[in-house]
């Protein structure tokens, strides 16, 4: 993940004993998706194969979070 947290999120959710979780069929609306936390949340939830529906106020932020 490429943002300001030095957070992983994945490792937390893991350590909490849900090893192996998954978002896989899940379609996942996130505001606020093009920094910050709710950056963090989008790239997340997306790497546990989530289809995550980004917006954010700044298309400059929103076009670098990648597809």
């Amino acid at each position: 993940m490429n943002n300001a947290f030095d957070f992983n999120l994945i490792q937390y959710v893991n350590d909490m004993g849900f090893e192996n979780a998954t978002l896989s069929g899940k379609r996942i609306l996130i505001t606020g998706a093009g920094r910050g936390i709710g950056r963090a949340i989008a790239e997340t939830c997306a790497e546990l194969g989530a289809e995550v529906i980004a917006v954010d106020l700044s298309a400059d932020d929103l076009a670098s979070l990648g597809r």
